[in-house]
């Protein structure tokens, strides 16, 4: 029985689960914990540092008990710093720090909670559209955008349902909330400038906060990024190619920087520095990758 209790936790340390250490021990009746933990959702809040989602389970006797810690994380040295924690029952979030630092937005069961960094929460936004895919901050902290899919009749033979994208602007968002109603798209980003940048039907557009005009690049992306300095450029995967690149704004052409995620890696969060990609990775953890050099390490 001991030989067999060391090899079913050799076993499963070995497998990992989408990024996460996994420690287990096996209950033999005696009360000896379940120990889950794992690292997702990081995002830059400067150069050599991130935010990331540090979830814990431990189920002992049969009661589980989930709760997700938001760590500091320095990309130079691994070491972390807690910042605050959120208790509940299946944890899955995503996070957005504001871009001045101030606030960090939370999404958890189709609510977009807004925290001081402290771990006050301050606002929820909850929409009625649907089940939101993707979100981002205004410049100035004072709006969110979020897309959300809804189901329509598809063409052809067999009239499959496919899904459309809508894009809404939440003004005033520690206040008297108002809502209106953007374009169709998807993959939103805003944060730095004035414009907001989305993808429709994989192609790039952007449009000023007001939903008028909408500008078409002719280029089929995915996960744009408004980058932090100012440039002529926005940062995205290609969805022609898979590599990861940046589109030029005024020739509005893609230059691929690098191959090597076309596969493995899952949505890229670039440095505000430009020099420096972080994302979960299918291969487990939490990965950092030099554009430069194209080295990668796994932080955690």
């Amino acid at each position: 029985m001991f030989n067999l209790k060391i090899i079913f936790i050799v076993v499963l340390c070995l497998i990992g689960i989408n990024g996460c250490s996994l420690v287990f021990t096996p209950d033999y009746g005696l009360g000896s914990p379940t120990f889950w933990d794992g690292y997702y959702c990081p995002r830059w809040i400067s150069d050599n540092k991130i935010l990331a989602v540090h979830d814990i389970s431990t189920t002992s006797r049969g009661e589980t008990v989930d709760e997700s810690v938001i760590e500091e994380i320095a990309v130079d040295t691994k070491s972390t710093r807690e910042l605050f924690k959120i208790q509940g029952d299946n944890l899955d979030l995503e996070i957005m720090p504001s871009p001045k630092g101030s606030y960090l937005a939370i999404l958890k069961s189709n609510k977009i909670g807004l925290y001081d960094m402290s771990g006050k929460k301050i606002a929820m936004i909850v929409p009625d559209e649907g089940e939101i895919k993707s979100f981002d901050w205004s410049p100035d902290e004072t709006k969110i955008v979020y897309a959300v899919p809804y189901k329509t009749e598809g063409y052809g033979y067999d009239k499959e349902y496919i899904y459309i994208y809508d894009i809404f602007l939440v003004d005033n968002i520690f206040g008297d909330q108002s809502k209106t109603f953007l374009v169709s798209g998807e993959s939103v980003t805003w944060s730095y400038g004035d414009f907001i940048y989305y993808t429709f039907h994989q192609e790039l557009y952007r449009v000023r906060m007001d939903g008028m005009s909408p500008e078409a690049f002719g280029l089929q992306t995915y996960y744009p990024q408004i980058p932090k300095n100012d440039s002529p450029y926005i940062y995205a995967k290609s969805a022609y190619s898979g590599y990861y690149g940046r589109v030029d704004l005024n020739k509005k052409s893609f230059e691929s920087l690098t191959d090597k995620w076309k596969y493995v890696y899952g949505k890229p969060f670039l440095s505000p520095d430009c020099q420096k990609l972080v994302m979960d990775s299918n291969q487990g953890g939490i990965w950092l990758f030099y554009l430069a050099t194209e080295l990668e390490e796994q932080i955690k």
